[in-house]
């Protein structure tokens, strides 16, 4: 009996304690000053204060905790504070903050690249390089941490390359001293590259009007007899707003009737959505190897397409036009045919539609009507004449927002089977597939995440 006692007694504290720890766990939910920790990258946190959320580092070192704010959660995404966080934290974990105090910026360059790996693509991470050795020959002995704004300015005024080459450099190099921040290098907010202000560059993009079309139709058709294959890749770029290198690295694995997948784009998965004019260009191509634009097992090359590019837009007098101005023009057709931006950022495969939004100035349309207006009215007002009163302006029709379609994933994760038999039904390859299911979950968790926080605010 006395042992059914104590048994009794000991349950009742265990509940008590349970019901304890539950008020402390809503108390901490209502307070508007809280951290959730990630669970993968060990001391990095996501610091929520009424409205705002920023990422922070955290670390107990010598008996002290460090902790350091790394930015803003709506400019910085998970995968960028986590390797921010991670290279932060390093140097506590190696004890390689001595080594790296004296540490000369051509050896640091080599420290940065390899530390940020996980965060670019290979082509964005050959970027950086070949932006940053421009300032190498003025700055690569001096110390990161005594670089200063004047050595900055002295450097660039001594680099001879085109204006976008040397603000690309300054783009990497200030990215570069903010990671020597946050390993401790330098003090917190003197990066020396910070408000520089950027060379003008005279480029312009070109979009096509009307007649530079047909014009640039009439040279496709001109050129088909001798170079089929190159004319059609040019064509194909016109008619879907494809980038050169996706153009390129797209594999007949990846077509299936009117969506072509991209498993790998520049801003991740893509989907075009292939009208019937880009499906007769691809069924008149002959299939002879992995990619889409091969001839005999050998992929196309920007020479091959170069030979007949440069004489194209010499006719059509405009030496200047780059392929890419033809996923420019396709924008502005896009934008004047009345499409809406949620549509034309699906279009060109836009992730964010600010990127889209730069092509909003395209419309004049509107612009020209109300021009023509105004003329009228101030000239009937001048010429003495009867001016008519204002109307009411109409309502505008409530539209139904139109659907964008599925992207591939939502329709693997509607169907039964496993990955393997899907992507062998579909004709992709398994592990690239895998790679970008990855990727599009991430996306998708962290968009539910933000709207989650929209919605709390």
């Amino acid at each position: 009996m006395d042992f059914f006692l104590v048994d009794r007694k000991e349950i009742t504290m265990k509940q008590e304690h349970a019901k304890s720890a539950l008020r402390a766990v809503e108390s901490k939910q209502q307070k508007t000053d809280y951290v959730i920790w990630d669970d993968e990258v060990a001391g990095l946190g996501k610091r929520v204060r009424a409205t705002k959320s920023v990422w922070l580092c955290q670390s107990r070192v010598d008996g002290k905790t460090k902790r350091k704010t790394l930015g803003d959660c709506q400019t910085i995404k998970l995968k960028q504070a986590r390797a921010m966080a991670t290279a932060w934290l390093e140097q506590f974990n190696d004890r390689s903050g001595d080594e790296l105090a004296g540490i000369t910026l051509e050896r640091f360059v080599e420290r940065y690249l390899n530390d940020c790996k996980g965060r670019w693509k290979p082509t964005t991470l050959s970027g950086h390089w070949y932006g940053l050795k421009r300032f190498l020959p003025a700055l690569g002995q001096k110390a990161v941490s005594e670089i200063t704004r004047d050595d900055v300015i002295s450097a660039r005024g001594s680099i001879d390359a085109a204006e976008g080459t040397i603000n690309r450099g300054i783009a990497a190099l200030s990215d570069l001293m903010r990671h020597a921040e946050l390993l401790g290098l330098r003090r917190d907010g003197s990066n020396p590259c910070l408000g520089l202000r950027k060379h003008r560059s005279d480029f312009q993009a070109i979009y096509l009007t009307e007649d530079q079309y047909k014009a640039f139709g009439e040279g496709l058709r001109a050129r088909e007899t001798d170079a089929p294959f190159a004319m059609a890749f040019i064509r194909f770029l016109a008619l879907t707003g494809c980038r050169r290198s996706e153009a390129m690295s797209l594999e007949w694995g990846w077509v299936d009737s009117a969506r072509i997948a991209l498993p790998d784009a520049k801003a991740g998965p893509k989907t075009i959505w292939a009208g019937k004019p880009v499906g007769d260009l691809l069924k008149s191509l002959p299939r002879d190897g992995l990619h889409v634009f091969s001839l005999n097992g050998r992929r196309v090359t920007i020479t091959d397409i170069e030979k007949v590019w440069k004489p194209i837009r010499e006719d059509m007098g405009r030496p200047n036009l780059r392929l890419h101005d033809l996923r420019h023009s396709l924008a502005s057709t896009a934008i004047n045919r009345g499409l809406s931006m949620e549509v034309i950022s699906g279009l060109l495969g836009h992730l964010d539609q600010r990127s889209t939004a730069g092509y909003a100035h395209l419309n004049t349309a509107p612009v020209i009507a109300a021009g023509e207006r105004v003329g009228k009215h101030l000239e009937k007002v001048l010429s003495g004449g009867a001016v008519s009163k204002q109307r009411k302006p109409k309502r505008p029709r409530k539209t139904a927002k139109p659907k964008s379609p599925p992207s591939i994933y939502d329709l693997y994760l509607r169907s039964k089977l496993n990955l393997d038999d899907w992507c062998r039904e579909q004709g992709l390859d398994a592990g690239t597939f895998s790679k970008g299911l990855g990727k599009w979950r991430q996306q998708q968790r962290q968009q539910m995440a933000n709207a989650a926080e929209e919605s709390s605010k």
